[in-house]
């Protein structure tokens, strides 16, 4: 069993992750993670809001009991329904994802309101994220934008990158580059990578500040080498491994679920085709099914249409589709797309050259251990260099 002394140490560390000052306990309390949730406990009995809320922290996360949702939930809702923000912020998430009790964008809603309304900056965030996405509220970006400049302005990183992208892109506020820069830059100095990423392309295109390629691959080695942080949805199986991939069972049970729209399927159908798994190989097909599930979002399928085009299988040869459809899912963070658009650009093939633009792809790529974009790189750092010695000779 674990040290009584490490469980202690372990519960303090949790639920110090929302508030500094906490409702203390009596020394000798503190060195028994048991004694600590029944000193917890005892006090929230008589109202203690702290209290209810590191009960509800540990039920949780299981620190030093047993993880109970719906228990946490409990003590959630005491704390917030004597005002307490965290808890109120808390309960926002929980209702939102459905964890402790039935999903409720409503009740979520409700519960980042309050907190949203007592300064608390997750909650502004969150609530900004719903009038963004029109989720459960009629979508305002304007709203969406004055909640995240509040949470930005109390320090939350990640309304500071995403308010960057309104002021970049005039998305509820008026477009201001030199303004995207300032809050990307908050948010890049305390390693948020996408901002960084960010940081970097200003630089590189002279948006809002000065262009300056070295700042350019400062900030992106920067975004890189920490690692991006974008969300690539749940991966899935690109196929069955082994002998069930090639399995004609398993080509009919992903062609069953594909009748029900599902992208996953499309794309399990495609990687079918493309391989004669189950089924005769055929590209054409492949390229139909990566383009039912590309088409929504999808992005392993978007990287496999993109390579299709590329290669001119199933469809007709074409570099601007292909580069169109690597860039997608480039930007979902798809390590080998990052690397083929990168290729593209360094090219010319079927978008302008750059090489600026080939170096930032490379980067990203490497950055997520890709080693043939690590290779071009320094291929296309070496390149770079000599055409700049020949341009100062």
């Amino acid at each position: 069993m674990e040290d009584a002394s490490r469980r202690m140490s372990t519960v303090y560390r949790l639920v110090a992750c929302r508030k500094a000052t906490w409702f203390a306990l009596p020394a000798s309390a503190q060195r028994d993670a048991d004694a600590a949730v029944a000193g917890w406990r005892a006090a929230a009995e008589q109202g203690n809001l702290r209290a209810m809320h590191n009960l509800a922290c540990v039920h949780e996360f299981g620190h030093g009991v047993a993880q109970n949702s719906v228990e946490a939930v409990r003590f959630f809702k005491m704390a917030a329904g004597q005002g307490d923000a965290d808890s109120q912020g808390v309960l926002g998430v929980l209702y939102a994802k459905g964890r402790g009790v039935a999903r409720d964008d409503a009740e979520a809603v409700k519960w980042y309101r309050m907190a949203a309304d007592q300064g608390h900056a997750e909650a502004q965030y969150n609530l900004g994220r719903f009038y963004h996405q029109g989720r459960e509220v009629e979508e305002d970006q304007v709203e969406a934008a004055r909640l995240l400049k509040l949470s930005a302005d109390h320090g939350y990183v990640p309304a500071q990158s995403e308010l960057g992208d309104m002021f970049r892109d005039g998305r509820g506020v008026a477009q201001n580059d030199t303004k995207a820069a300032r809050y990307y830059k908050m948010a890049a100095s305390l390693g948020h990578s996408n901002a960084q990423c960010n940081v970097g392309f200003l630089y590189q295109t002279g948006r809002g500040v000065a262009k300056d390629y070295m700042q350019a691959f400062s900030w992106y080695k920067k975004a890189a080498d920490k690692g991006l942080e974008w969300e690539m949805g749940d991966a899935v199986g690109a196929h069955d491994s082994g002998a069930a991939a090639c399995d004609v069972e398993a080509f009919k049970r992903h062609r069953n679920v594909a009748k029900q729209g599902f992208r996953e399927a499309y794309f399990n159908l495609g990687v079918h085709h493309e391989n004669g798994w189950g089924v005769a190989q055929n590209y054409s097909e492949a390229a139909r099914w990566y383009r039912k599930a590309a088409g929504q979002g999808l992005a392993l399928a978007q990287n496999n249409l993109g390579r299709l085009y590329s290669e001119g299988l199933g469809v007709k040869k074409n570099d601007a589709e292909a580069a169109r459809w690597y860039k997608h899912a480039a930007e979902q963070g798809i390590a080998s797309a990052q690397c083929s658009i990168g290729a593209a650009y360094e090219q010319g093939l079927g978008v302008e050259q750059s090489d600026m633009e080939a170096a930032r792809w490379y980067v990203l790529a490497a950055g997520q251990g890709h080693a043939l974009a690590l290779q071009y790189l320094s291929v296309l750092g070496r390149s770079m260099e000599k055409k700049a010695d020949a341009t100062d000779s």
